[in-house]
């Protein structure tokens, strides 16, 4: 993903986490250990639907993507459509999550996702993991492309005209707190709409691997309380093409230091909670090995 978004900060986990490049001293048994021989480099991009697509191509060896993406690229649905079903995909592991954050101005009448009826709203980038996920989970509450507009580009410019009042909303998906975001909090008083209620659970029943979550207060200036939204999981990605010992091998490796992580992106805790995926036979069995041991829950 961009610099600065959760993808990235994940990736860079990840990548680091993996290294251990040719002829580097042996690590400390009880620290990080790496894959032998081999050398991590986190790529930004675009976000999901970008790395799927370059992952289906073999132009990198592995991703890290919304799991709502992930389902549309393995059916070959919306933006996956013209290469067909990636069937391929797997997973290596869950590793954390995003979730929808929808501002308003503060003294804004808007007070649910339902009231954007007839309103103009950013989603950021067209083909960004925001917009992706955003239009389901708005037509969850009835708001469609015919029903409100929708207007696209880069969340700079979707903040500033929210402060004009050229846009009514502005929907992001992405970790909190999003550093744009906050910084525009800084700056206009804003306001997070709750996603929540029966249209966020029908949209989880469609989608059963998305999560309820909330934001907790605090998180943004003038947020006093936490706000009810929806979570993604975000999903380390192979092809099953992908040898299983080497699979075993970089799953090991996150999961021997995910305790150590401290930057709070990594969550290695649901790792094994791969929906919609199925997971790399080289990661399902270092799960078995993990879970037998007692060295940690994937629950």
């Amino acid at each position: 993903g961009a610099v600065g978004s959760r993808l990235y900060q994940l990736a860079g986990t990840v990548a680091a986490t993996i290294t251990n490049p040719p002829g580097a001293e042996n690590c400390d048994k009880n620290g990080p250990c790496g894959v032998p021989g081999m050398v991590g480099l986190a790529q930004t991009t675009s976000g999901s639907v970008e790395n799927l697509l370059t992952l289906k191509d073999g132009s990198i060896e592995s991703a890290v993507v919304q799991a709502d993406l992930a389902a549309a690229a393995l059916g070959g649905s919306d933006a996956f459509k013209a290469g067909g079903p990636f069937t391929e995909l797997r997973a290596l592991a869950r590793i954390g999550s995003t979730c929808a954050q929808i501002a308003v101005p503060l003294a804004s009448p808007i007070q649910s996702p339902a009231d954007l009826k007839g309103k103009t709203v950013a989603l950021g980038p067209k083909t960004g993991d925001s917009a992706a996920t955003a239009m389901p989970l708005l037509a969850a509450f009835g708001i469609t492309a015919k029903k409100a507009q929708f207007v696209f580009g880069e969340f700079p410019a979707a903040y500033a005209d929210l402060t004009d009042g050229n846009v009514h909303a502005v929907v992001l998906v992405d970790g909190f707190p999003n550093a744009d975001l906050s910084a525009f909090a800084q700056s206009t008083d804003i306001r997070l709409l709750a996603v929540d209620g029966a249209s966020a659970e029908k949209l989880r029943k469609d989608r059963p691997y998305i999560g309820a979550s909330s934001i907790p207060g605090g998180t943004y200036k003038g947020q006093p309380n936490a706000v009810p939204t929806i979570d993604v999981p975000l999903l380390w990605v192979a092809s099953a093409k992908l040898d299983n010992h080497q699979a075993y091998a970089l799953v090991k490796a996150l999961g021997s230091t995910a305790a150590q992580n401290q930057n709070g992106t990594l969550n290695f805790g649901q790792a094994a909670l791969t929906a919609p995926l199925r997971v790399h036979p080289g990661a399902q069995t270092y799960f078995e090995e993990r879970n037998a041991a007692g060295s940690g829950s994937t629950n």
